[in-house]
């Protein structure tokens, strides 16, 4: 295994460890997916968030593409090299699971919104929920 690789893996590692442990942290203590929401998180919002809003499309699926173009002429221009082409993918998806972590994968494990305003949950009909399909659509088409 050459040196590159080595440090590919190494970063990658690096990685998958910060996004595993913020999993662990939001699955095992209490709080702290939402001290991560109130703190953390607006930060990203209000910098990322911002920045791509100004675009009229998604910036996550134009990377997306992106990304799967450069990865497979990456495979294609290393056919030769499967070490290389197996190191830069470990790193691709740690990265990806990273940004996942860190971008929305934290909040899942915060109060849902449906306790700060009380909001009483109970099973609904089919009739009822379909109601409410026409009653807030009806809500959105005055606007």
């Amino acid at each position: 295994m050459k040196i590159q690789e080595k440090k590919t893996y190494i970063a990658g590692g690096v990685l998958a460890g910060l996004s595993f442990a913020g999993q662990a942290g939001a699955r095992s203590f209490s709080g702290f997916g939402n001290w991560y929401a109130e703190n953390i998180y607006p930060v990203l919002v209000s910098t990322v968030g911002r920045l791509s809003g100004l675009l009229p499309f998604s910036l996550s699926e134009i990377g997306i593409y992106i990304l799967i173009i450069l990865w497979v002429g990456y495979g294609i221009l290393h056919i030769k090299h499967p070490g290389k082409i197996i190191s830069k993918t470990f790193l691709l998806i740690t990265g990806i699971f990273f940004l996942y972590t860190f971008h929305c994968g934290i909040n899942y494990y915060r109060i849902p919104f449906s306790q700060y305003i009380d909001l009483q949950i109970r099973p609904s009909s089919k009739e009822e929920l379909y109601e409410l399909c026409e009653e807030l659509t009806d809500q959105v088409n005055q606007f």
